[in-house]
Order: structure tokens, then C-alpha cells, then sequence
């Protein structure tokens, strides 16, 4: 070869597109099983960005990650308390349940039980989910990647992808200031300052959206849900009950704390339903006197909704929004944004496909579907999960991605499986809207699946190497949340009593629920009472003792409740 030849395409075993919080920990896992790693961001961090509201099955996987690969941040990260030990540089919120509040259009919202529902995840706040500050975890968690040895090459895009015999080649383009930062230098293999280079691997994890598969020339999937986001962060909202008076002594914030709550009602991922749609709160800890949140406007695409005006003016938009419901409107009028509004007209996506020869794509990347019930890290975190599972019999770490490479079908098939699932779930939650009852009844099919499956998982269910999971995400493929679904699906298209809905869900749900989603007095509040999931521990196929040993906080959590 004459010298002035081209030279040979760098090499790596694996490259991952996209340096979100899923794709650092997946290349670290790898880079730490011996092979050679190089993440390609399109951006720098830290950078803003959403996703940010964390459930148990997602923080499970967090832990147990930790715990088997000597990762101890990612152990920390796994709860609330252990979180604020650890790294309490890195800032979070307390998620201690999910809530959900239904306006009426002109009322202020007041604390009435037909129209409002708490369901904790945890017991205390020790071992409760967080809300994560994302541009400051995914900072930390790429940082961890190049400090193990994973190449990171920042402000650079992939411009091409082929895919043959010999390899994956992608084509990348760096920013004016080179393709990664100093500080985050891992090997050697800078782009110099900006420009084109064609990068060689033996495979293309997709962490990033569908960058890689689009490339490919995968396309897109319908997806039965339709809706627009408008979002920031905010500073300064004051909570629900902290709301002064109009002045006519109703008080726009309602009747002061939820009497019988299972925990501060926005401690919490705060759901308000409204006629276009839904709104979320995610707070933040406190930084000595300020507070931040995340919020975001879900509008339905339905017949007189106008995306090109929402896309004009976000910040009027919101506040056209809100504007008929006095409680929204006072307290979002009262936060300062930290950032401009953002919109995107519709934030539902799905691949035809999540997998190929030399490829594969990370849940979130694969497909999105709405954030209602915080799918979005959890889903995510599962996938690397299973992908750095490793067999009994001593195959190396990151057997489960090997595997996932070998078998793409597998692997498509499971996340087309859970993402078709998470649609339906979305879908028959979105359809509840209009009456309380159907959407309680609707999201009490997410809860079982959901704790269901945690349960299933802390008791250590084993899987085949992650493709075939015991028990899919949320329940996807359970006969018993299936037949829920449908239940729900044919009823709503049919019409029905709310109310007997709702009944007929939690009966169906009966042999899921370990959770106490039947407990007849529980007006719409519902604790994390750890004592009815061992009541109930045959659902699962153990006995109470066999629960009680994977389950750390119920000792403590009966000492304060008896």
C-alpha cells in the first residue's frame, strides 16, 4: 500500500451512539468485561434534558448492576437516601409515589377523592425513587465511562453507517472544537480538531434515538398515542397547599394537606389531568431558599388543536392552557423558567425495527411512548440489565449482549413486545381522562404489572441471558394483565359505568395484585404496606419468609407502623 494511501479506519470492538445515562453505563459495563469501547455524543455534557422521574423496577436494576460489578455510584444512585450519602453533589428529587389530580375547568382543585389518586412505591424515604437532575447524571455517569477506559468522542455526529463482513463502519463528523473534551479522555483517538473520520468496530449499540437505525434505513412504526410536549424547568413554584387565597376564602389551594396521604402529595411525580391533556410535576431538593421542577404539558392531538400555534409562542401556549384551571395557573404563573419552553408537536416514536446484523438498539432509542407513567429510565436501565447479564457457567460480562447480537430477532422481539405493551397501557389510561374512575381503574393495571414484576425480580427470577425475560417489562405478555387490558379496551370502545369498570379491572387483576390496589376503605390512597405483599407472597409462588429476606425495608417499615 503506498503511503498516501488512505489510512486504516480506526478500530474498536464496540461503539455506542448516544452518552445519555444508558449508553455511559452500557459502555462502561463493556469497557470493563476487556473490550474496547468508543462513545460517540452528538452534543457535550452537561446538557439539559428530560426523562428524569425514576420508578422501583428501574432503580432495582440500578442497584443490582452495582452490586454485581463493584459499581458503587450506580448503587448509590439506586435510592434516595443512599443517594444523598453518597453523592449529594449531584442533585435529585424525592419521588416517593406517583399522584394524580383531576380539574375541572374554573374550580379550584380541592381535595376530593373521586377525583384524585396516591399510590406509593416505598415505605420511607431511605430506599424511595428520585427524580434525577439529568445534565448533572448523565455528566457523572459519562465521566465514570472514560475513567474506565470507554473513548468518548463528544460534539460528534454519525453521518453514515454500513454494515458487512468485516465490520460496521460509521462515518463521523466532529464539531469545531474536536471530538472529545480533554476531561473526558479515555484511549487515544481524538478527531483532531474537527472534521471527517470513518470509524471501524465490530458492532453499533443505538443509544441515541434511532441515530444509528435511521442510518440504516430503518423506519418508523405507527404508534397508536398522539401527543405534543411543551416543557422547562421551573424556579419557584410554590406547592399545591402553599397557594395563597383569591380572596374569596376558598383559598386556590384547596383544603390543605391530603388527610390520610401516604406521603406529601408532591413528594411525589405529580400528575394534573386537564380536558386537552395532562401536566407533570417533577421537584427537585431544595437548594438553600430556591426549588426547581420539571414540567411539562401533554396536549392530545385531537380535531381543534392547533400544533402550529402551540409551536409560536410555547411560553403563551402554556399559559393559554392553564389558564381555565385557577390552581394550575397559580402555581405554574408563579415559577420562573430556567430555560425557554420547549415544544416538540408530537414525542411518540417507534422503529420497525430494534435489531440487526451488528446492531441493536437500547429500548429508549428503539421507541418512545409518553411519560405518564415514568416508563422512560426504567425501561431503559432493564435493557442494560439484561444486556450485561452474564451466565451461571462463567460466560464473560456482557454475555446477555452477545447473545442479543447473535439473536437480533430475539431481541427485537422482546422490546416490540414491551413497547407494544407500554402503548396500551398509555392508551387506555388517555381514554380515562374524561371520567376518574376509568383512569384509576386504568392505571391500576400498570401498578400490578409493575409491582408484580419487581417482586418477581427482587426474589431473582432467572432469565435466559436477558432475551427471554421470566417476566416482561410491566407485564407485557402476562396473561393476567393482558386479559386486563382487553377488559378495558373492549369496554371503553363499547361504553360503560366507570365505576363498575374499576371493579371488574381489580377483580381481573387479582391474581397480580400484592399490593393492596382491592383494599376496599383505601379512598384512592394507597401506602407502600409491605405487610400485604407478604400476606399475599403465594401470588408469587414463595412464602412470606422467602419475600421478607429480599426485601431489606420491611423490618424497619413494621417497627414504624405498628
Amino acid at each position: 500500500m503506498s503511503t498516501r494511501s488512505r489510512p486504516r479506519p480506526a478500530a474498536a470492538d464496540v461503539v455506542v451512539v448516544g452518552g445519555g445515562f444508558a449508553g455511559s453505563i452500557l459502555a462502561r459495563i463493556l469497557a470493563l468485561g476487556g473490550r474496547r469501547v468508543v462513545l460517540v455524543d452528538a452534543a457535550r455534557q452537561p446538557r439539559f434534558a428530560l426523562g428524569e422521574s425514576t420508578t422501583p423496577l428501574g432503580n432495582l436494576a440500578l442497584e443490582r448492576l452495582g452490586r454485581r460489578r463493584g459499581l458503587e455510584d450506580l448503587f448509590a444512585l439506586s435510592s434516595y437516601g443512599r443517594w444523598l450519602r453518597a453523592l449529594p453533589h449531584l442533585r435529585r428529587g424525592l419521588k416517593r409515589g406517583f399522584t394524580f389530580r383531576a380539574h375541572r375547568r374554573g374550580e379550584p382543585w380541592r381535595d376530593d377523592p373521586a377525583r384524585r389518586l396516591l399510590v406509593a412505591a416505598s415505605p420511607n424515604d431511605e430506599v424511595a425513587d428520585t427524580h434525577w437532575l439529568r445534565a448533572e447524571v448523565d455528566h457523572h455517569l459519562l465521566r465514570r465511562a472514560a475513567a474506565v477506559g470507554v473513548e468518548v468522542r463528544e460534539a460528534t455526529t454519525v453521518d453514515g453507517v454500513s454494515i458487512g463482513d468485516g465490520g460496521v463502519r460509521l462515518r463521523l463528523v466532529s464539531g469545531g472544537h474536536g471530538g472529545r473534551s480533554g476531561e473526558h479522555s479515555g484511549r487515544s483517538g481524538e478527531l483532531g480538531g474537527g472534521g471527517r473520520e470513518t470509524l471501524r468496530a465490530g458492532c453499533v449499540v443505538d443509544a441515541a434515538g434511532g441515530a444509528v437505525a435511521r442510518r440504516l434505513g430503518v423506519g418508523e412504526a405507527p404508534v397508536p398515542v398522539a401527543s405534543a410536549l411543551l416543557a422547562t424547568h421551573l424556579e419557584g413554584v410554590p406547592e399545591r397547599t402553599a397557594l395563597p387565597s383569591d380572596g374569596s376564602g376558598d383559598g386556590l389551594g384547596g383544603q390543605g394537606a391530603i388527610v390520610g396521604a401516604p406521603y406529601p402529595e408532591e413528594a411525589a411525580a405529580v400528575h394534573d389531568l386537564a380536558d386537552w391533556g395532562w401536566v407533570y410535576q417533577l421537584p427537585f431538593d431544595r437548594v438553600g431558599d430556591r426549588g426547581r421542577r420539571s414540567v411539562g404539558l401533554l396536549v392530545e392531538h385531537r380535531d381543534g388543536v392547533d400544533l402550529e400555534r402551540l409551536g409560536e409562542d410555547p411560553a403563551a401556549a402554556v399559559a393559554g392552557l392553564v389558564e381555565p384551571y385557577p390552581s394550575l395557573r397559580r402555581q405554574l404563573s408563579a415559577g420562573r423558567p430556567l430555560r425557554p419552553w420547549l415544544f416538540a408537536p408530537r414525542i411518540q416514536r417507534k422503529l420497525m425495527r430494534a435489531a440487526g446484523e451488528r446492531w441493536l438498539a437500547l429500548p429508549g432509542a428503539y421507541a418512545f411512548t409518553d411519560p405518564l407513567f415514568s416508563t422512560g429510565i426504567a425501561w431503559s436501565l432493564v435493557g442494560v440489565e439484561r444486556l450485561a447479564a452474564s451466565s451461571a457457567d462463567g460466560e464473560a460480562l456482557g454475555g446477555g449482549f452477545d447473545r442479543a447480537l447473535a439473536e437480533p430477532a430475539a431481541w427485537h422481539a422482546q422490546l416490540a413486545r414491551e413497547a407494544d405493551h407500554i402503548e396500551r397501557l398509555v392508551a387506555v389510561a388517555y381514554a380515562g381522562f374524561g371520567a376518574f374512575d376509568l383512569f384509576a381503574g386504568a392505571a391500576s393495571i400498570y401498578f400490578a404489572g409493575a409491582s408484580f414484576g419487581e417482586m418477581r425480580a427482587r426474589l431473582g427470577v432467572a432469565e435466559d441471558a436477558g432475551l427471554r425475560p421470566a417476566y416482561g417489562f410491566l407485564g407485557a405478555g402476562d396473561p393476567v394483565i393482558d386479559s386486563a387490558l382487553e377488559l378495558a379496551e373492549d369496554s371503553l370502545a363499547s361504553g360503560t359505568n366507570p365505576e363498575r369498570l374499576r371493579r371488574q379491572l381489580i377483580a381481573c387483576l387479582e391474581a397480580r395484585d400484592i399490593v393492596g390496589l382491592d383494599a376496599p376503605a383505601a379512598s384512592n390512597l394507597y401506602p407502600a404496606d409491605l405487610r400485604i405483599s407478604l400476606e399475599r407472597a403465594a401470588r408469587l409462588g414463595v412464602t412470606a419468609a422467602d419475600l421478607a429476606a429480599v426485601l431489606p425495608p420491611v423490618g424497619s417499615h413494621l417497627q414504624e407502623t405498628q
